[in-house]
């Protein structure tokens, strides 16, 4: 194995067990991750959570990587790195609300087109990015993230389900918009240090502002943007383990269309090592 791509993933691997103490872990969404392996749209997003603290970086790329023109009628390029700090309260067995503060950096500040070049040149996953300069400028990006968050367990002839439920909404100049989600889990075995589940999730958001589409807020977009689509709906299945509050979950996720023109659907691998929260 390349030796890059060893250290990258131990560093991976060794993330969760320093934060033992503490609700965090890390969540990873990747095309690559899904049956499709499709490196394109919504291309990458990588949380790291300790406490109440996260940092994160997500991507934005075109379905042709390989083109440094500007991409007409295709996706934008965009990268958006963040730092976040959290604030659950109303806490219950079953409900808790949460607020999330980002602050960061859109464009070429937030280094997204340097570690889309490490993995896929350095490390060998995929092709040379080479379209990462038609971004939009730069701008600090400020946000304010509200849920409120719901669980419940009920027995049915499929066996004992856990139903979640969130709604809330997202402002600031990187994205506008409300949301809901809801997701089922059938618990395939349960004791109290260990469970295995199947799961299967829908969602939708209707978004006002996508700074990743409509370019940005409050500086001119002198490159590329395109039309939003304003209602985007989700849906996701996956598996996972609990052991000693922690879960590891693997899912693919299927997203519509997310702006007017778009040229093909979008899936994409998730996996996320995390401690509940409930």
């Amino acid at each position: 194995m390349n030796i890059k791509r060893l250290l990258f993933f131990s560093l991976l691997l060794l993330f969760p067990p320093v934060c033992l103490k503490a609700d965090g872990g890390f969540l990873l969404e990747n095309d690559f991750l899904s049956y499709r392996n499709l490196d394109r749209f919504f291309s990458n997003n990588f949380v790291l959570s300790s406490g109440k603290y996260s940092v994160g970086t997500e991507m934005y790329t075109p379905r042709d990587k390989r083109s440094a023109e500007v991409p007409d009628g295709d996706r934008p390029w965009d990268g958006y790195t963040f730092g976040e700090y959290r604030l659950r309260f109303d806490k219950e067995s079953d409900s808790f609300r949460q607020v999330q503060f980002r602050a960061g950096a859109l464009g070429d500040a937030s280094r997204a087109k340097r570690l889309q070049k490490y993995v896929h040149n350095d490390l060998g996953f995929g092709t040379d990015p080479r379209g990462w300069d038609t971004q939009n400028k730069s701008e600090i990006a400020g946000e304010l993230i509200y849920s409120h968050n719901f669980r419940s367990r009920f027995a049915s002839y499929l066996g004992r389900i856990e139903h979640r439920q969130s709604y809330g909404f997202r402002a600031g100049n990187v994205k506008m918009l409300v949301f809901m989600r809801q997701s089922a889990k059938r618990i395939l075995h349960e004791n109290e240090k260990f469970s295995a589940y199947l799961f299967a999730g829908i969602g939708g958001e209707v978004k006002g502002f996508d700074t990743h589409l409509d370019g940005r807020l409050f500086t001119s977009n002198e490159q590329y943007t395109v039309e939003s689509i304003p209602f985007v709906a989700s849906t996701s299945v996956g598996a996972g383990v609990d052991f000693n509050r922690w879960s590891i979950t693997y899912s693919i996720k299927y997203l519509t269309d997310e702006f007017e023109g778009q040229d093909g659907s979008h899936w994409f691998g998730s996996v996320g090592v995390a401690r509940e929260l409930f």
